[in-house]
């Protein structure tokens, strides 16, 4: 997600980047740890069918840029689940 803060310090939803990256077959796991923060692992679909990082950071990228003006601030929140 990203918000906008506004004069008020309040924060205005602007968007939400929804994607997830797939590292490659050579990329290291730790099952344990990821099954108990976000309940994913190497063989998820939401992975397996996910784009490689490079693809999915150019879309962040340009999601980042349409949301926020050369001399603005934005706030990104990274978080499992919805707000």
């Amino acid at each position: 997600m990203w918000y906008h803060p506004n004069l008020n310090g309040e924060g205005e939803r602007k968007g939400r980047f929804d994607e997830y990256v797939n590292l490659g077959p050579n990329a290291v796991w730790n099952e344990a740890a990821s099954s108990a923060s976000h309940q994913l692992n190497r063989h998820d679909l939401k992975i397996v069918n996910a784009k490689r990082f490079h693809e999915v950071w150019e879309r962040f990228s340009t999601f980042i840029n349409s949301n926020v003006n050369l001399h603005q601030k934005g706030i990104t929140i990274v978080r499992n689940g919805e707000p």
